[in-house]
């Protein structure tokens, strides 16, 4: 077999059909990957749901407020029973992904880290910190954000992690604001319970000069 001259044209030829070659074999690789991949990642997404919401809640499809991906929970009544919601922050290692739950009155049920690059060992204890060191369940919406020792709060710092700690905390006021957003209609807002108030009390006015005049007239 006579051999190739080692000409540039020859040589780009070669290196075009290698390259094809593994193009198509990266791109075979992937597609046999990519569906286990899909389906090992809603698994976690969807266990990670089931555990930040109160026990026994169904959930519904997922739904985008804040521009974050919310599953708002019901009981066995199909009452609101709470909602999981799926946060983005910066952390020291980059993008740090969430799921925060909360109940109906607003209280943080549980977390669970779904991705994130922090540092081994320190920022990557977030995981369990804000559950075992300091714990954060049981935080309510209605009484603001929250923070760290260090800020202002009245939660420590991951040790050596503050970055990563603050990003925690970002995430989580986060997940508190979409959660206030998200349930304009199921929780009234100040006003709006002053205003039922009014009524309530018009109501009862009427009714008490009603009888007044109806025992007058008797």
């Amino acid at each position: 077999m006579k051999k190739l001259e080692s000409t540039f044209a020859n040589m780009f030829i070669v290196l075009t059909v290698i390259s094809i070659v593994a193009g198509a074999g990266l791109a075979a690789v992937f597609k046999m990957t990519e569906a286990p991949i899909a389906e090992a990642n809603l698994k976690k997404q969807q266990e990670a749901i089931a555990a930040v919401l109160p026990e026994g809640a169904q959930v519904g499809e997922a739904e985008q407020v804040n521009g974050n991906n919310i599953y708002r929970a019901t009981d066995a009544q199909g009452a609101f029973a709470g909602m999981a919601i799926e946060i983005n922050t910066n952390g020291f290692g980059g993008n740090v992904k969430m799921m925060v739950g909360f109940d109906a009155k607003g209280a943080l049920v549980d977390y669970s880290i779904l991705e994130m690059s922090e540092t081994p060992g320190l920022g990557s204890k977030m995981g369990e910190w804000f559950r075992e060191k300091s714990d954060i369940r049981g935080a309510l919406v209605s009484d603001g954000e929250v923070k760290v020792s260090k800020d202002g709060g009245k939660y420590d710092a991951i040790t050596a992690a503050t970055i990563s700690s603050r990003a925690f905390m970002t995430g989580v006021n986060a997940a508190m604001a979409t959660f206030t957003a998200a349930t304009a209609e199921e929780i009234p807002t100040d006003w709006q319970d002053a205003e039922a108030f009014a009524d309530s009390t018009a109501t009862e006015t009427e009714n008490f000069e009603t009888t007044k005049t109806e025992e007058a007239a008797q």
